[in-house]
Parts: C-alpha cells; structure tokens; sequence
C-alpha cells in the first residue's frame, strides 16, 4: 500500500486544496480530497509521502507537514480496517467522512429491523455476507455447532447483546470437546443429520477451534459497527485470554524437493495410483488450492499468442473479497500437459478428497510406493513434542501446494539484492511484474522441464 498527495495546477502561486491518491498493487487507486490547504510553493519542499525534501533551507510551516502525514494515516487505517474493501474512490470518501464525522451517522443503521437473538442474527450475518462458497460453507458449520451448544447449555434464547466473555470462553471449551456430547444418548438427536466429517471423534485441535472463534469475531465486529451492540464481547477478554483463544499455530512447512517430483514422474504405479499420480503431478505443478483444482476442465486452457500453455482460473476461497476479480494465470510444464491431453482432465480421483479411500490418502500411498520418506519434523499434539516422520505420512492436497511455491520461489532471482529497496518495499512489487513468459522460463527450471509451444488446438509445434 503506498499513500501520497497529488497536486495538478496551473498556478505557480497562492493555495490549493490537497487531493491524496491511495495504490495497493498495480492499477488499483482510490482518490480523496482532502480540506488541507497549501501554498504551492511549500509544497515544492515535501515528497509527496508528507516528509521534507532533502537540502531544503526555506522550510515549509510544521502544520502543513503533520497535516499531510495524518491524513495519510487516516486513508491508510480507514482501508485498512474496511471489511469489504472500497472499490471506487466515491465510497472511500465516504468512508473516511463517517469516520471523521461520525455523529453525522449516528442514526443510520445497516440492519434496524435485524432479529435480537444470538442464532436468528447470526444465520442473517452469513446469508448477507460476501462470502466465496466454500468460506459460506464453513460458517454454516460454525452455526450449527454454536446452535448444538446453545441447545445443550440451554441458552437458545440469548440475544446478541447479552454475549459476555464467559459465554465465549464456555464456547471456545464447547468447540475443544464437543466429542464428549456425540457418546451421550440424550444429545443424539441433534447429530442425526449432521455429515459424517463434522462429528468429531476426539478433542478439536487448536486451529480450528481459533478459526471458528474468528468467523464468530467477525460476526461481532460487525454488530459493533452497526451500533447493535455497544462492544463486542471479544474485547472484553482481555488481551492473554484472547490471544490464547484466537491463536494459531502452523508447524514448519513440509514440501517436496524438485528431484523428489521427478521421481514421482519417472516412477511406474500400479493402476490403482495412476489416477493419483496423475492428478497429484498436475497439482504440483499448478500451486492451485483443492478447491479450484476440482472445478478445472478443459476450458481451463489457454494459450498465449507466442505458443504458450496456461491454465487460467479466479481462486473460489477468496472470490467475495477479490475487488478486482483478478485471475491466476500459471504455464504448464510439459509433464503435467502430456497428462492433461491424456486424461483429457478427467480425474476421477477427485470426487473424494477425504474419507479412507479418499484423494488424501491415496496422495501418502503414492509417495510411499514412491520412497518419498526423508524425515520430516512434525509437533505431536498429544505429546507436546516434535517427532519425526516419513515425509509421505504428512502428505496431503496441501503439500502439491506447497511443493510448487518452494521449488519455484527458490529459482526467482532476489529483487532486492541490487540494494535499491528494502525487502518487503511496496516500490519493487510496483516497479516489476513477472510477465507469463518469464514465469514459463522459472518454472522450467524451477522443475526441470524444457519450454515448449504448442498451437491454438493445443498440438505440439
């Protein structure tokens, strides 16, 4: 995100009004005026980020200076903070009008006939809310554990704004040991028609218990925001309790090395792994969520016009909040197009991703078959301890994701060694863009392929 004031006049003297321009990633602005108002000849002394020129000796009044750089941070917090995001500088303004003159909109409200009681409003916040699907799906499995722990702790009843910490506490215990009510006879009713994925068999691990508590954060975020309840309840945990409720712990990422894949490749399975081989050396060589993988086809396909073929797709996990509706436009490597025009993309491994028999476990089948078993170090929730283990029994959907990211950023030239910018500056991400051909060339070697172009029907030139 970068922030700065722009100025366009024809004036060489008096004063102007300061408009500011707001960029995240290239071709995305949102433009504010502001009511700062300037000389035009101090504003030939500051950068446009507010700071002072260097080898200036006149200096600009101080208040201009902290003028421009509060209004900066006022643009950057209000999009910051937005949940959407603006998408035109008109709401923008808005925006940043109902934060500076809230009074102004102290009677408006987004929901004045919203139902009272916790689980009605919160069905509500999930039905309005710009969710991608799949996101949809995993807060209607929020609600219906937040409504199987109303039930059984007899509060079905209670409205939004008599949700406490304590009530979040029992709820965060609830989601750890729902296991406990599945055995019992008089709860289990309210499991008869629950998938059999979502009945948990043993105490819910950390992050997931975090990722419910988010979704019902957020939910209280937004009935703060609305003036339906005065605070949310998740402010009054405390900071320690919180951040013990809310955390999320990742263990080291496990991914396969290039010469790994290839040895998946060279590897012959039996007919019973082809079908996984297949899908999972097209995963690897994509980067693509399970998600969007499933729902690519042929028509997936595209090709550019100097001969290249790329898959092209909008990710489905955070299409309600991709403003810009970007695609992700990845070439593929020869090995996983000799598979595409074979299977001609029907893989119908696919159809389970989990269960026993399931993409999953076929996934750690396969690289067991193919001596993918380097130690890998993994932390034992029951022992509290980190313990190694075969790399393959750690295999899932998610390491084909995390393979490609590995093998392709290592063959990516570092942007910031010619000492120009720091890393992480937003100045490098704008000034450079890896265009699909030289993508095309990283992942060639990135994978060991060699380039090769093909024609609109997809034969090889």
């Amino acid at each position: 995100m970068n922030t700065t004031f722009i100025f366009r006049t024809k004036k060489k003297t008096g004063k102007i009004k300061l408009r500011f321009r707001l960029t995240e990633g290239r071709g995305f602005f949102l433009y504010h005026k502001s009511d700062i108002e300037a000389e035009i000849s101090d504003l030939g002394k500051i950068e446009p980020d507010g700071t002072l020129k260097k080898q200036v000796k006149i200096f600009p009044p101080k208040q201009l200076l902290d003028a421009v750089q509060s209004e900066i941070r006022l643009m950057e917090d209000v999009f910051t903070s937005a949940d959407p995001k603006p998408t035109t500088s008109e709401e923008f303004e808005l925006m940043i009008d109902k934060r500076l003159h809230p009074e102004n909109y102290k009677e408006e409200k987004k929901y004045p006939d919203a139902p009272k009681d916790l689980l009605t409003r919160f069905a509500k916040y999930i039905d309005d809310g710009l969710f991608s699907e799949g996101r949809k799906r995993g807060y209607w499995v929020t609600y219906r554990i937040l409504e199987r722990f109303l039930i059984i702790t007899d509060q079905k009843e209670i409205r939004i704004d008599e949700v406490g910490a304590d009530f979040l506490m029992q709820f965060r215990e609830f989601i750890i040991n729902e296991w406990q009510f599945v055995k019992k006879k008089k709860w289990a009713y309210l499991y008869e028609n629950v998938t059999k994925q979502n009945i948990p068999d043993a105490p819910r691990v950390q992050n997931t218990v975090s990722c419910k508590l988010k979704m019902l954060q957020g939910f209280m975020r937004m009935l703060e925001d609305t003036d339906e309840i005065v605070k949310s309840p998740f402010r009054k945990l405390g900071r320690e309790n919180r951040l013990a409720a809310l955390r999320e712990k990742y263990p080291d990422p496990i991914s396969l090395t290039s010469e790994e894949v290839r040895r998946i490749i060279n590897t012959d399975v039996p007919d019973t792994l082809q079908g996984t081989k297949d899908a999972f050396l097209i995963q690897c060589s994509l980067g693509c969520r399970i998600s969007d993988f499933k729902k690519m086809g042929m028509s997936s396909i595209a090709v550019t016009k100097d001969g290249i073929p790329f898959i092209h797709y909008v990710p489905q996990k955070t299409l309600g909040t991709n403003v810009r509706l970007e695609e992700v436009k990845t070439p593929v490597m020869r090995f996983a197009f000799d598979i595409i025009m074979r299977t001609d993309f029907n893989l119908p491994v696919l159809k389970y991703v989990s269960g026993k028999s399931g993409y999953n476990i076929r996934i750690k089948e396969l690289l067991k078959h193919c001596g993918i078993d380097r130690e890998v170090s993994v932390f034992d929730e029951e022992k509290k301890t980190i313990v190694y283990l075969p790399a393959h029994t750690q295999a899932s959907t998610k390491l084909a994701r995390k393979t490609f990211v590995d093998i392709t950023t290592k063959v990516q030239v570092n942007r910031y060694a010619g000492g120009l910018h720091k890393s992480g500056s937003d100045a490098v991400n704008h000034y450079t863009k890896l265009q699909l051909e030289d993508l095309n060339i990283l992942m060639c070697e990135a994978f060991g392929e060699k380039t090769f172009r093909v024609d609109k029907n997809l034969n090889i030139i």
